[in-house]
């Protein structure tokens, strides 16, 4: 390499780049100009001009077409301007040349992950380690991606296998800890807790694992203070901001929670999960215009469902066919399901895409609409796309305007379950519990064993939710309860209206139950979703009673009305029984 070279190098490595701009303009001989333009590309990226960076890079592999670092500079600068496939199509023409280049495998692998390709960069993670990448780096990764899809025993799986081979490493036990936080494994996580404090790299997933366990065993004064301390001296850092926000939210706290996201997203107005629960806040205080623009917009960054097809934005639907998607949970397709009737007044041809065990229950809808399972419409010729959530965005003041009820049952499945559950008692459907790893659990479901004075009641109860959880299990193994969660959401409608009332906290059996306009009475947490706020006023159900705690963690009150007014339901039914 020449003289020049050295000297430019030698001012970037200083930061000196418009030093090293001119020094390489004045580069005048012919020789190794594919590094002179890489080197003019590291200059440009430096610079934050990624166009001419890119263009530095495409030269650089026009004088020597298996330069590889300018193939991994080349990669890298599209990844900062977001443009993940020309990303992964440069690394790909790198490795017809280099096929064992660990670097360049490596890098694909990450950036399939950061495109939500997770199975390809699980693969490809896997043949990095087999040309002997750093074992613990790659594991780590690859359970950091199981943790991005919610498979949290997968996760804990290979943070383990990563720290038998280093038990010091810090990010390892923080990531394993997380794992075993967001599995609900709060005393196995408690106990690797221990030995990360002894640890003397701290990180930000430290601060945040050590406030949540703090939380969970109830020192919630500790956990609040452990972790406003950490994000007073990180301001910047989103991960613990939003730890703090939640914990604020669950103390009552709910003005420093709003402004404590607020103010990290007025930083960072481009993340995607800042914007997603910026919005959700916006909605509990009654902004619904600003509420849902700001959650339309969580959806758009790094989109990856059916990219190509744009987001509805109201544009005339005529001779126009659109995708109606779930992309948060089932209730909230159910729930806002209800908005198809307004959409299909000025569209003729609208697809829905549900989850696999809904899809029965959607297909038989009243207005007739073509339904699929989630993921089935990639080559689809829709003109555009939509959530069910984002419905509200152009019809949420018809929410209580509309009066059609959406699914119809078959009259045989009805019969059928007629005569499996007919009884004499008042029929209870129960939930009591929702996914082990939704939002704020455990806090917005009931440990079982709180019901014993509801269970005692003579009446015929039966179990709604799919998942027991382990603290549940003994509990209800123990029970009369009939158990029926195992049906999918056709069947469990078909079971509901056979029932007399449904009771449930805040999960998909509610909204089901609460959308066929059966008597739900809602148990609902302190610190709810954005829908038990100012959107549920007046309520978006007809047949829904809410119980609402008024003080964080504490059923008690909840449970003795339920008790008082179920008793006096199952009074009032018996005369009618002579």
């Amino acid at each position: 390499m020449s003289n020049n070279f050295s000297k430019i190098i030698y001012e970037l490595n200083n930061k000196n780049f418009e030093k090293a701009l001119e020094l390489s303009d004045e580069y005048s001989e012919n020789n190794e100009l594919h590094i002179l333009n890489n080197l003019k590309g590291i200059i440009f990226i430096n610079l934050k001009n990624h166009t001419k960076a890119i263009e530095h890079f495409e030269n650089s592999l026009k004088y020597k077409e298996g330069y590889i670092d300018a193939y991994l500079n080349l990669a890298n600068a599209y990844f900062s301007i977001k443009n993940f496939s020309k990303s992964i199509e440069t690394l790909i023409k790198g490795l017809n040349y280099e096929p064992k280049n660990e670097k360049l495998n490596f890098n694909l692998a990450f950036f399939f992950s950061e495109s939500y390709q997770y199975k390809k960069a699980i693969e490809q993670y896997h043949k990095v380690m087999k040309l002997g990448y750093n074992k613990e780096i790659v594991l780590n990764n690859i359970g950091n991606i199981y943790i991005k899809e919610k498979n949290y025993f997968k996760a804990k799986e290979y943070f383990l296998e990563c720290y038998k081979i280093n038990s010091s490493n810090y990010l390892t036990i923080n990531n394993l800890i997380r794992s075993l936080i967001l599995k609900r494994d709060f005393d196995e996580a408690k106990k690797y807790q221990k030995i990360s404090d002894k640890l003397e790299t701290k990180n930000n997933i430290y601060f945040i694992n050590k406030a949540e366990l703090l939380f969970f065993y109830k020192k919630y004064e500790e956990a609040e203070n452990f972790l406003n301390l950490f994000c007073k001296n990180n301001k910047y850092d989103i991960a613990a901001n939003i730890s703090l926000s939640l914990i604020y939210s669950n103390l009552g706290k709910f003005e420093n929670s709003y402004k404590l996201i607020k103010d990290i997203y007025e930083i960072n107005p481009n993340h995607k999960t800042l914007n997603l629960i910026h919005s959700m806040n916006l909605l509990k205080q009654g902004n619904f215009k600003e509420g849902w623009k700001l959650y339309d917009k969580s959806l758009q960054i790094k989109d990856s469902y059916y990219s190509h097809i744009p987001f509805w934005k109201g544009q005339n639907l005529k001779n126009k066919k659109i995708l109606v998607y779930e992309d948060q949970g089932i209730g909230d397709s159910i729930q806002f399901s209800r908005f198809l009737f307004s959409l299909d007044k000025i569209c003729n041809d609208i697809r829905l895409e549900v989850r696999e065990s809904a899809l029965t229950l959607f297909q038989r809808n009243t207005l007739n609409l073509k339904t699929f399972t989630k993921g089935a419409n990639q080559n689809s010729d829709c003109n555009y796309k939509i959530s069910f959530a984002s419905l509200n965005n152009f019809f949420f003041e018809d929410k209580n305007k509309i009066k059609e009820k959406l699914f119809k049952i078959d009259k045989e499945i009805l019969i059928k379950w007629s005569n499996k559950i007919n009884s004499k008692k008042l029929k209870v459907g129960l939930t009591w519990s929702g996914s082990l790893y939704g939002v704020n659990e455990p806090f917005r479901s009931i440990e079982l064993a709180s019901l014993k004075k509801v269970l005692s009641l003579d009446c015929d109860f039966f179990c709604l939710q799919k998942d027991i959880w382990d603290r549940d299990k003994k509990y209800f193994a123990g029970l009369k309860i009939n158990y029926l969660g195992d049906k999918s959401f056709l069947e469990i409608a078909a079971i509901i209206e056979n029932l007399d009332i449904v009771i449930s906290t805040d999960t998909s059996i509610l909204h089901l139950s609460s959308s066929l306009e059966k008597l739900t009475w809602g148990l609902i947490s302190f610190n709810p979703e954005w829908r038990w706020w100012k959107y549920n006023k007046p309520s978006f159900y007809k047949k829904l009673k809410e119980y609402k705690q008024f003080q964080f963690g504490n059923w008690d009150y909840i449970l003795n009305n339920v008790y008082k007014d179920l008793k006096k339901k199952i009074i009032d039914k018996k005369p009618t029984e002579n």
